[in-house]
């Protein structure tokens, strides 16, 4: 009895490791909103997808997609964006940095900018957001 005991404590320690390992990945369907800095003004809402593979689509942006990268709850997704009118090639690059506030939940700051193009930048955008958990499965590209 003592044995099937032990077997149980852990099978349910081992369960609840894991459970707190998937409340703090990244995986899955996010969805975001943005605000102006400065002033702090709502901007926008975008979803994304980010897969076990270290890479992320936005399934609201047409186009946009990257690469992201965690460290304990500091978390870093950076990407790029075709969009008419910035820089020479029509392209904004992107990077986000964040925190796993708790489980299911990030912030931090966002910025975008021409790439390439010349300084001073025909388009330099700086934002903070915070990130929601919507679920294991990712709505597709747009």
């Amino acid at each position: 009895m003592k044995k099937i005991f032990n077997v149980l404590v852990v099978a349910v320690l081992a369960s609840q490791s894991l459970n707190a390992l998937a409340e703090t990945s990244p995986v899955g369907s996010w969805q975001s909103a943005f605000y102006h800095v400065p002033g702090g003004g709502f901007y926008a809402n975008q979803t994304y997808c980010f897969k076990a593979d270290n890479t992320w689509y936005s399934s609201s942006q047409a186009g946009w997609k990257g690469a992201w990268f965690q460290n304990g709850d500091n978390f870093q997704w950076n990407g790029s964006v075709p969009m008419p009118g910035a820089g020479s090639a029509n392209n904004l690059a992107t990077i986000g940095t964040s925190k796993l506030v708790v489980a299911g939940s990030m912030s931090g700051n966002y910025a975008e900018w021409a790439a390439p193009s010349a300084l001073p930048l025909p388009w330099d955008r700086h934002y903070t957001y915070t990130m929601t958990y919507k679920g294991a499965t990712c709505a597709p590209p747009k």
